[in-house]
């Protein structure tokens, strides 16, 4: 169970999607700001869940190696997203998911820990003297990494092994350190049909990206970089109840979600109209935070405000608004905006409901 909450605290800064998931259950109880009891059959169970069964993914049939100059391949819905790697601050991809044994570096969180300690394109291949292995989960492996260097007895330190190609930023991005505008030579090389008439569009891009090859080629380095993470107590067995640290990443968490209604108290640009962040803060049970979500839910981008045209009128000749699926779309919005109401008994919401 440790292992699953290193994952949800760790491996995704942004911890609104799983605020999202603790809401439900803290606002599906009567007891909402009060400290959830668990049974002694209960704690045996949770401490008994060490690990959690088929977690270990298989590894990818055909897996690119960032250090002989692969291109990490796009998926169906393109290019792989950047994972953000929690409390290190590093963003990157990882190559093969969970199963594979790369993390390609595309940035750094300011004020972090490994912030001006990575540069673009960085490979990570290993972390604390550890080598990853294809076919195992890189996700356990770093969040378990990230657990034990929080101990105190660690003082925060965390190491990860690094192979940087000293040319690689000036091989990919818009300008190198010369001024040479290589987004405008790859450009030129595109429109040049000359010497590629008989090759295929694949063959075309492979020439131009060799290219860069020969202008730039591969001046690898290894080098093992320390970053200092903020000693946290450690997580109880009983996890997320009872639990010390759980308790501080929640406090840790409100204080983000309170800036940014600070910033724009009408729209704290979530993904979806701030409904995440406002129920996470109800759901601490506490009265500044409650106030904070008074507040937004009379704020012209509140979702919760009362339909504005008939329910049937999507079924009408000549309408031209949002059509098909509305139970799937207000579904959703309805759930949350009833969790409020029972949280706070704010009738505000009661024509919306």
């Amino acid at each position: 169970m440790k292992n699953h909450h290193s994952l949800l605290s760790t491996l995704h800064s942004p911890l609104l999607k799983y605020l999202g998931i603790w809401v439900i259950g803290c606002l599906g109880t009567s007891a909402l700001a009060d400290e959830r009891e668990v049974t002694a059959e209960q704690q045996a169970a949770i401490a008994a869940a060490e690990e959690i069964p088929d977690a270990k993914p298989k590894r990818p049939a055909k897996l690119p190696d960032l250090t002989k100059g692969d291109l990490i391949p796009e998926g169906k819905k393109g290019p792989p997203k950047p994972w953000s790697l929690g409390p290190t601050g590093i963003v990157g991809v990882m190559v093969g998911n969970f199963a594979g044994d790369q993390i390609q570096v595309h940035g750094t969180r300011k004020g972090s820990p490994a912030e001006g300690k990575f540069l673009f394109g960085d490979v990570i291949t290993g972390v604390n003297g550890q080598p990853f292995v294809a076919g195992e989960h890189m996700g356990y492996r770093l969040g378990n990494a990230i657990i034990e260097a929080e101990k105190a007895e660690n003082g925060g330190k965390l190491t990860f092994q690094v192979w940087r190609d000293k040319n690689f930023v000036k091989r990919n991005s818009k300008r190198d350190l010369q001024s040479i505008d290589i987004e405008d030579v790859f450009s030129k090389a595109m429109d040049d049909n000359s010497l590629y008439e008989w090759k295929s569009s694949e063959a075309k891009e492979q020439e131009i990206r060799n290219q860069g090859f020969t202008d730039f080629p591969i001046d690898p380095m290894t080098l093992e970089v320390e970053l200092k993470l903020r000693v946290m107590p450690p997580y109880s067995d009983t996890s997320p109840y009872n639990c010390p640290k759980s308790k501080q990443i929640l406090e840790d968490a409100w204080k983000v979600l309170e800036a940014k209604f600070v910033k724009d108290p009408t729209n704290p640009r979530s993904g979806q109209g701030g409904i995440l962040e406002a129920m996470a803060l109800v759901a601490s049970g506490k009265p500044e935070h409650r106030e904070i979500v008074r507040q937004w839910v009379r704020s012209p981008k509140s979702p919760w405000k009362p339909p504005t045209e008939p329910i049937g009128a999507m079924f009408e000749p000549g309408y031209r608004g949002y059509k098909g699926y509305q139970s799937w779309h207000k579904g959703f919005n309805g759930l949350n905006c009833a969790l409020y109401y029972e949280a706070t008994g704010d009738e505000y919401v009661l024509p919306a409901l």
